[in-house]
């Protein structure tokens, strides 16, 4: 089963908009965590790791300072959240170019059961 391109190119396409500053960073914000909580498509390991760490990386942004300062190994400024996007942009990208035979990572099933 090949990883599904169509999953990983909607991921895609919003980071690179952000990216190229198309939209703001509140509505990447909630717009990428309002749809990988309701992701319902299969995914393998890969697919469901890269953009995992994303919204770990987008839920930790915030554009207060002083909130920064109290945790700054936890909070992340817009330019690491830049970076990380960048550095995840890339990841996905090339993971499509990779089969579940090749690497052997299962379809996280559990993540199709609706509520």
């Amino acid at each position: 089963m090949k990883i599904s391109s169509g999953l990983i190119s909607d991921y895609v396409s919003l980071m690179e908009k952000f990216q190229k500053n198309e939209i703001s960073i509140a509505a990447f914000k909630s717009t990428f965590l309002s749809s990988f909580k309701e992701e319902r498509r299969p995914m393998s390991d890969i697919e469901y790791q890269l953009p995992q760490t994303v919204f770990g990386d987008v839920d930790c942004y915030t554009a207060d300072e002083s909130l920064r300062r109290t945790a700054p190994d936890f909070y992340l400024n817009e330019a690491s959240l830049r970076d990380s996007i960048l550095l995840h942009t890339n990841l996905l990208l090339n993971s499509t170019r990779t089969s579940e035979a090749e690497t052997g990572h299962p379809v996280r099933q559990e993540k199709l059961a609706k509520p």
